[in-house]
């Protein structure tokens, strides 16, 4: 009965050593666009001495949800302050923990090498047979319906043929050829040598599109406030100008 006693405890000790956000580094959900700078960021943290982080990227809309309903993430940076107030207003994050990290822009961007190319933004959208983030759940399908009703547009149904499930998966579709155009961060049309940029999307036809990082306080993972202010670094803020994003 002792030893039995005994491998229990011991089994219970390692699931609790095993707990989400718990054991090694700090577990960060993140928008797509924001993958191949956080991987960077992540290495040079873990290059500092510090545990590895944990990494998720999806939409933002779809990580506020998994974060509201107790999914164990420790630090949430959204490419949409909407979904960092939805949190804070939940009560799910910390409002005393609460930064802009990085900027973006907005492109209209074609296959590289297009040739067909209408004479101006407006002509171009109007062509249609866009892919670009779901406007209804993609922070980006949000900035870009935003730019489109400037455009007289009010309906982006009409011209958005594929709307794709976070802003890296709108990317990569461009870059096969399933869309002829595309509105895409231009971050990513940056980091891509099969698409480019036709026409950049002035910044006053959209809202501000800003990547916020909050810390979820429930986590209490102990390298969540470090790798936080991290984030903000010199070292990390050259990591997402390397990556084509603006800094603050």
């Amino acid at each position: 009965m002792v030893r039995l006693m005994a491998s229990f405890c011991c089994i219970v000790l390692a699931l609790a050593g095993c707990a989400p956000g718990q054991s090694g580094g700090p577990t960060v959900f993140a928008a797509a666009s924001l993958r191949p700078a956080m991987e960077e960021i992540g290495a040079a943290w873990e290059a500092r001495g510090n545990e590895a982080p944990v990494f998720s990227f999806a939409s933002s809309s779809a990580l506020a949800r998994q974060i509201e309903q107790g999914a164990p993430a420790d630090v949430f940076v959204s490419a949409d302050s909407r979904w960092t107030d939805f949190l804070l207003a939940q009560g799910s994050v910390d409002s005393g923990n609460f930064r802009v990290v990085a900027r973006n822009d907005l492109v209209l961007a074609v296959p590289a090498g297009a040739q067909d190319t209408a004479p101006d933004l407006a002509g171009e959208i109007a062509r249609g047979g866009l892919v670009t983030g779901d406007p209804a759940t993609v922070p980006l399908g949000a900035y870009a319906a935003e730019a489109l009703a400037n455009l007289g547009i009010a309906d982006p149904r009409g011209v958005i043929a594929i709307p794709a499930e976070n802003a890296r998966a709108a990317l990569v579709l461009l870059e096969r050829g399933e869309a002829e155009r595309g509105i895409l961060y231009a971050s990513d049309v940056a980091s891509s040598d099969a698409v480019e940029v036709a026409y950049p999307i002035p910044s006053a036809m959209h809202s501000p599109i800003e990547y916020t990082a909050v810390i979820v306080p429930v986590s209490g993972h102990p390298q969540a406030q470090a790798f936080f202010d991290f984030l903000a670094s010199p070292s990390a803020q050259a990591i997402f100008a390397k990556h084509h994003l603006k800094v603050p």
